[in-house]
């Protein structure tokens, strides 16, 4: 009769072997990932992993400051616009522009450098809108009207630096990469398109973004995204890189 029952079901003894074989396999391949190493530079997987995060988490802003080889005594001037028409009409308040000035601040005291901020502003989706508000403050035209409640201008030298914020994605009234793209006489595609990756390291969304980056006259225009969080995290990328390009610019034959 067990002569009979092994005959009839003649697979089982190897189905066992071959479950036993599989989650021998599994051990060693569990085994070997805790031990994995980088193909790019030999160290191990998670650790490289962990590196990564601890560094984007913790950049340390005055390191940054000190790549760009600023001389101390260069004063650079920020101007902020912006971009949402419900922040304009009153829906709720403007957070991204406060947001802007705070992470400039931190920057000035963390490195030392001399960075004013003399202009903000807040304005429609409207290409126009937006288009004017910056032609206003790179040609010097005195930046805003009195009769703009919403505007703050301090000075009248044209802005180094011109951080727009909101209107970078893809809804029918995110306008504003068309409207920098009208105004500036030259693009800068790679800063915008670099910045742009770097946050997607974080932020895999942050891909969706149109930002649009470039020059008029004797300013650098940058688009930045319209949530305050996502604002704090461009900025801790693309300051060092925007105030070595002002300084460039701004000290050019």
């Amino acid at each position: 009769k067990g002569s009979a029952e092994k005959a009839s079901n003649p697979a089982r003894a190897p189905s066992q072997a071959a479950k036993e074989g599989n989650a021998s396999e599994e051990k060693k391949e569990k085994a070997e990932g805790e031990g994995a190493l980088s193909d790019v530079c030999c160290r191990p997987v998670e650790e490289v992993a962990a590196a990564a995060r601890a560094s984007a988490a913790s950049l340390d802003d005055s390191l940054l400051a000190k790549k760009t080889n600023l001389p101390p005594d260069f004063q650079i001037s920020v101007a902020v616009l912006t971009v949402s028409d419900r922040a304009h009409d009153g829906v709720y308040s403007d957070e991204s522009g406060p947001a802007i000035e705070n992470a400039i601040k931190q920057y000035a005291a963390a490195s030392n450098l001399k960075l004013l901020l003399t202009a903000r502003k807040v304005v429609r989706d409207d290409v126009k809108e937006i288009s004017r508000s910056i032609k206003a403050w790179t040609d010097n035209e005195g930046g805003v009207s009195s009769k703009e409640s919403n505007a703050t201008h301090h000075g009248h030298e044209s802005p180094g630096l011109i951080l727009t914020t909101g209107g970078t994605g893809f809804s029918n009234r995110d306008v504003t990469p068309e409207a920098t793209k009208l105004v500036c006489e030259r693009l800068a595609t790679t800063l915008a398109a670099s910045i742009t990756l770097q946050s997607s390291r974080n932020e895999p969304f942050a891909l969706l973004s149109r930002a649009a980056a470039g020059i008029r006259k004797k300013s650098v225009i940058f688009n930045l995204p319209g949530r305050p969080k996502a604002v704090k995290e461009n900025l801790r990328i693309a300051l060092p890189q925007l105030l070595k390009a002002v300084y460039e610019l701004r000290n050019a034959d």
